[in-house]
């Protein structure tokens, strides 16, 4: 019986370990990058439709380097405070997947979204553009984008759109030409 019971309180020590991980965010990482992956976590683009997410990692580095756990993510892009939600589509739309090798393999895609795709060169993964998305406010361009596990994102939340920091990973980035932001 004692050993039952030094079992059952080691398996609920690991529960709650694996718990507290997820409580501070997921462990990895997000970067915006280029069409094709070559740029990661490069933090200006020209226009905001060059802008796309990729689960890491830069090139030459294995595909687990910063990787997000496998699972189904959403996104948003916001002002730099995540007080203004600027993504202009449904969540729906802003969906993907990373597989057990830490690269994004799917984007979701019900009907009527468009995020187009890239193709990560180095890793064979995919790449989610993050346009559509309205002008942001900030004097400098500045952006930040939201990435959540789609089981932690809660719709009725109106405190940073459903986002929660404590369950999100997060990379500001900036678009140079404003103006060039099609309705």
């Amino acid at each position: 019986m004692k050993r039952l019971i030094l079992v059952l309180a080691a398996v609920a020590g690991l529960t709650l370990s694996s718990a507290a991980v997820f409580a501070h965010g997921p462990p990895g990482a997000v970067f915006t990058t280029t069409w094709d992956g070559t740029e990661v976590n490069a933090n200006t683009f020209e226009y905001a439709w060059d802008v796309f997410l990729d689960g890491g990692p830069g090139p030459n580095a294995p595909s687990d380097a910063a990787a997000l756990p496998a699972g189904d993510y959403v996104f948003q892009v916001t002002d730099p405070s995540g007080k203004t939600l600027l993504s202009t589509d449904a969540p729906e739309c802003r969906t993907f997947h990373v597989d057990e090798a830490g690269l994004i393999s799917a984007v979701g895609d019900p009907e009527g979204c468009g995020h187009a795709t890239g193709y990560d060169v180095d890793h064979g993964a995919l790449t989610v553009q993050l346009f559509p998305f309205d002008v942001t406010a900030n004097a400098g361009g500045v952006y930040k984008v939201w990435v959540t596990p789609l089981g932690q994102f809660d719709a009725t939340s109106g405190k940073y759109h459903g986002f929660a920091p404590s369950d999100s990973k997060t990379d500001n980035f900036r678009v140079l030409y404003q103006e060039g932001i099609p309705d």
